[in-house]
Order: structure tokens, then sequence, then C-alpha cells
């Protein structure tokens, strides 16, 4: 039997946070989803120290300040905690070449499944995800070249 050497990064993300929340739970820790985050303060490099969180469980809601000790930042570019990490030095940026991408599409189609389909293959990885009942996300890994130009036009566009 051939053993494949390489990086397997299929670790769905919903099964990622499920196991950080349960994790969570079981050690006491109280997680909060959905809250907008207004201000992230109180950064000390080096410190273990609190950090106070200003947020609100929704948009019109009052502002509520809490003093914790770790903040997850998972609002991309514009997320309050990058924010605050590169206002205080803590935030370092880098550009790694993770080898292909993947490529993510959306079909307005009834899900040929009721599960979520992974398959992996030393050529890459795919994936079936079941968005609603009539809408459908596939995911393919490509190289990192792919382009409309690089791609076969060898397709029903009807």
């Amino acid at each position: 039997e051939e053993v494949i050497d390489m990086w397997n990064p299929l670790y769905p993300q919903t099964e990622l946070v499920l196991d950080m929340h349960n994790k969570a739970e079981r050690e006491g820790i109280n997680v909060r989803f959905g809250v907008q985050i207004d201000e992230v303060s109180g950064f000390e490099p080096g410190s273990s120290g609190p950090v106070e969180v200003k947020w609100r469980p929704s948009e019109d809601a009052p502002l509520e300040t809490l003093k914790v000790s770790y903040v997850v930042g998972c609002g991309g570019f514009h997320d309050p905690v990058r924010k605050a990490m590169k206002e205080h030095d803590l935030f370092v940026e880098k550009s790694v070449d993770w080898g292909p991408i993947t490529l993510g599409l959306f079909s307005d189609s009834i899900p040929s499944t009721t599960k979520i389909i992974y398959g992996h293959h030393p050529d890459g990885m795919g994936a079936h995800m079941i968005r609603t009942k009539t809408l459908s996300r596939y995911y393919l890994e490509v190289e990192t070249d792919v382009s409309e130009e690089n791609s076969s036009k060898d397709y029903d566009s009807s």
C-alpha cells in the first residue's frame, strides 16, 4: 500500500467549532456567539491580565462591558479584535503559500444527499455541502493558477 505524504487540512469548520465549543463547555468557559464587539482594550504585551471588551448581544441592544482572559476574533479583515491587536503591535501578518486552494461553487439545485459529503484523493479534495432545500455548495481543491482561461469550456450552459 502506498503511503501518501501530504498534509490533510480536511477538518470541517462545523466540526471544529463544535469540538472547541464542547471543550470550552466542559472547562466551564463562557463562550458567546453572534455578539457585536464594538471595542477591545487593555492589551499589554507579555501580560496575561484581563482584556476589556465592549459588546452588544444585538445591534440595537445597549453596550455591555466584560473583562475576559481570551478574545477570539473571527470577523475577518474588519474585526475589532484584529484592529486592537494592530494598534498595540501584537498583530503579525504573514503571507503563506498554502499550495492548492479551495474553489467554492454555489448551485441553485436540490441537494443530492441528506448529509455532507467529503472526498479526499492524492490529487485533492472535494465536498458537497447542503445549504437549503434548494441550494447546494460544492468545494473542489484546485491549483492556484485556476482561471476561466485555464478551465475547460466543455459544459452545458443551458
